[in-house]
């Protein structure tokens, strides 16, 4: 639909969007008006306007800034859970493809193991035998992620590696190392970074739910003021929607973002897709 110039200007203006966006969190704390983690009592529970532009939660403590100091620690924990689950499973999924024989059938049970388990809980297991914090919830949820990226990967090694290019390379005497990263790899990448950028708002979701459960990161990010606002929905639910809103916004551009790659690096797929 609107023919492939119309998907790359698609791409173009979400990838803008997306890089203001990273570009705007890392900055947003500057921009806060009041310090994020200051309590005042005395200012508990106001709704929206006048100094607090999205009102204060049950310890008086302004939303917007809060929502602004968040967002570094929730969009970049996202973009780091991808990159990590994206590089080791890559990396997994090649030399099992590669090697084949004993070493993939064993890379593939153990992945087997990995995905037996729902994983939400595989990371909540995780992250709860890390204990909390930032790190613990995106080592955690990076543990549970890069089994995907590894069987997408091997798929196309294994499809690759008879390719007659992959012959005559091995033919003129290549290592099995040069094969890998001059003609595999450039070849399998694609799919697996169409796969990254649809996991995005997946990864978004996942780390605010650890944190959400007390699992990941400090008060200020969105899934944590979820948690502390729950209690107060009745009372004043701005505590709630407007952190909500922000995940949502955040997660909806991911996807869109997911779907304009796809439909440009991969537009087969993309056919499928609506076909099916």
């Amino acid at each position: 639909m609107g023919g492939p110039t119309g998907t790359k200007r698609k791409l173009a203006a979400y990838l803008s969007l997306f890089l203001l966006l990273c570009v705007f969190s890392l900055v947003a704390g500057k921009l806060a008006p009041h310090d994020a983690e200051f309590v005042d009592l005395a200012a508990a529970k106001q709704a929206p306007g006048g100094a607090y532009p999205l009102g204060t939660d049950g310890l008086g403590r302004c939303i917007w800034s809060r929502i602004l100091a968040g967002a570094s620690s929730s969009i970049f924990a996202s973009l780091v859970i991808v990159v990590i689950s994206l590089v080791v499973g890559c990396a997994v999924g090649i030399v099992s493809g590669y090697a084949g024989g004993v070493i993939d059938e064993i890379v593939m049970r153990v992945v087997d193991v990995f995905l037996a388990f729902p994983g939400i809980v595989l990371s909540i297991a995780v992250a709860g035998m890390l204990g909390p914090g930032l790190k613990n919830g995106v080592l955690a949820l990076a543990a549970t992620g890069w089994t995907q990226y590894a069987r997408l990967t091997r798929s196309y090694v294994l499809s690759l590696r008879q390719e007659n290019y992959v012959r005559a390379a091995r033919l003129n005497g290549q290592t099995g190392l040069s094969i890998l990263i001059r003609h595999i790899l450039p070849n399998a990448i694609r799919p697996v970074a169409v796969t990254g950028t649809l996991h995005l708002s997946g990864a978004m979701l996942g780390i605010s739910g650890l944190s959400f459960l007390g699992l990941s990161s400090s008060s200020a990010e969105w899934g944590s003021m979820l948690s502390e606002g729950r209690s107060l929905m009745q009372q004043c639910p701005w505590a709630v929607l407007y952190p909500a809103l922000a995940i949502f916004l955040v997660t909806i551009l991911f996807n869109l973002l997911g779907d304009s790659v796809r439909d440009v690096l991969d537009p087969s797929g993309a056919e499928n897709t609506l076909k099916d």
